[in-house]
C-alpha cells in the first residue's frame, strides 16, 4: 500500500448508540416533559394545615430516615424516592418526606444470589414483608400522629403466589407462606391507619396475565375493625366516606400521550394510571441540580401516585386513606378505557390519569 493509505490512524471511536450518555444531556428536557404530564406545581396554593406526609419507599435502597431517600448500589429505590420528594416540593415548601427501607437486598454474582446491605436488584417475598412492617414502624416511631404511605414500586409474577383466595378469604397455606406474609404485613399497615400504594406491574413476557402482586390485591377489601383487632391487635383506621375501600391502591402506566404503557400487562391495568415512560427528575446536589437515570414502568406510576397522595394528605391531614385516594381519582384526567381489575363488589369505572394540579 502507498503511505497515504496507512498513515491515517485506526481510531477506537465506534460506540453503541444506547441512551447513556445521551440521556444525561437530555435529562433537563425529559424532566420538564415528565413534570408537565403530571402537572406538577411550581407553588402550592392556599394554606397547608398538616405536616409533611411521610412516605416509606420499600425498594432497593438501604434503610434511611426522613426526609430524603438513600442511594444504594442500584438507583431504582433512590429514583422512586426522588420522584416522590421532588413532586412533593414547590418553592421551598415540601409536603412529602421520604425514607428508604431495603427489601431488594440481593444481587446476582458468579456464585449466584448474594445478600448486600447496600441494596440489590431483587429480593425474597419474606424480605418484602419484613421491610413493609419495619418501614412503617420506624416512620410511626419517628413522628407520632403522622400520616404514613408505604410505596411499593416492586412486585412479583402471579405464578409465584398471591392468588390463593375464595372471595376475600385467603384459602392457601398461611403458616410459613411468604406471599401470605406480605399480604399480612399490608393488612397490618392498613389496620394501623397507613396507606399502601403499589405498582400494577409490567409485562415480563411470562404466560400469566393480570396484575402482579402485591398490586393485584386492590381486588381485596380493606380489613374491618373487628378483624384488625382480632388478627393484628390494632384498629386505628379512620372512617372513610367513599365506598371504594380496597386493601391497597394499584397504579398502572401510560405513555406521554396518555395511551397505555407499552409493557402494560394484559388484564393488568387498574382504575388509577400515571406516567410510566421516560421519567426523569432533578434533585439538589450541592450547588447544582443532578438528575436520575431515565425510568419506564409502573414503578414510576406508583411513585407519582404516592407523591400526589402525600400532597393531598398534607392539605387534608384528618382524611381517611381511602378518601385521599378518591380525591386523586376525582382529580385525574378522564380516559375512555375501563379498568381491567378493581375492588370486587364495586362497579367498574373509567381509568383516570393522575394529576398533581387536578388533585
Amino acid at each position: 500500500l502507498a503511505p497515504a493509505d496507512w498513515l491515517d490512524p485506526d481510531c477506537h471511536v465506534v460506540v453503541p448508540l444506547s441512551p447513556h450518555p445521551y440521556e444525561v444531556r437530555a435529562a433537563p428536557q425529559l424532566a420538564a416533559a415528565f413534570g408537565a404530564q403530571v402537572e406538577a406545581l411550581q407553588t402550592f396554593p392556599g394554606e397547608v394545615s398538616g405536616e409533611p406526609t411521610k412516605v416509606v419507599v420499600v425498594d432497593s435502597s438501604p434503610d434511611t430516615g426522613f426526609p430524603d431517600p438513600a442511594h444504594g448500589l442500584v438507583e431504582h429505590g433512590f429514583a422512586m424516592g426522588q420522584i416522590i420528594r421532588q413532586l412533593g416540593c414547590a418553592s421551598g415548601l415540601c409536603l412529602t418526606q421520604v425514607a428508604s427501607q431495603l427489601a431488594l437486598g440481593l444481587r446476582q454474582s458468579a456464585i449466584g444470589p448474594v445478600e448486600d446491605s447496600a441494596g440489590g436488584t431483587f429480593g425474597y417475598q419474606s424480605d418484602l414483608a419484613i421491610a413493609i412492617l419495619e418501614g412503617y414502624e420506624a416512620a410511626a416511631a419517628a413522628s407520632a400522629n403522622q400520616n404514613i404511605i408505604i410505596n411499593l414500586s416492586v412486585g412479583w409474577d402471579p405464578e409465584t403466589g398471591g392468588g390463593a383466595f375464595s372471595g376475600s378469604t385467603w384459602t392457601g397455606i398461611t403458616d410459613d407462606n411468604p406471599a401470605h406474609a406480605v399480604y399480612s404485613a399490608i393488612n397490618q399497615v392498613v389496620c394501623s391507619g397507613g396507606l399502601v400504594i403499589a405498582a400494577a406491574g409490567n409485562d415480563s413476557g411470562g404466560e400469566a396475565e393480570g396484575p402482579m402482586f402485591p398490586g393485584g390485591w386492590e381486588e381485596k377489601p380493606a380489613p374491618l375493625a373487628g378483624r384488625c383487632s382480632a388478627d393484628y391487635g390494632v384498629s386505628a383506621m379512620r372512617t372513610a366516606v367513599t365506598p371504594y375501600q380496597p386493601l391497597l391502591h394499584a397504579v398502572g402506566g401510560v405513555d406521554g400521550r396518555d395511551k397505555p404503557y407499552a409493557l402494560s400487562r394484559p388484564g393488568g391495568v387498574p382504575r388509577l394510571v400515571a406516567p410510566a415512560h421516560h421519567a426523569v427528575v432533578g434533585y439538589p446536589s450541592g450547588p447544582s441540580t443532578a438528575y436520575t437515570r431515565t425510568y419506564s414502568g409502573t414503578s414510576v406510576s406508583a411513585a407519582v401516585a404516592s407523591a400526589i397522595a402525600g400532597i393531598v394528605w398534607a392539605y387534608q391531614p384528618t382524611a381517611a386513606p381511602a378518601d385521599v385516594m378518591q380525591t386523586l381519582y376525582d382529580g385525574g384526567a378522564g380516559l375512555t378505557r375501563g379498568a381491567d381489575f378493581w375492588l370486587t363488589g364495586r362497579p367498574n369505572t373509567a381509568q383516570r390519569r393522575l394529576s398533581v394540579c387536578g388533585s
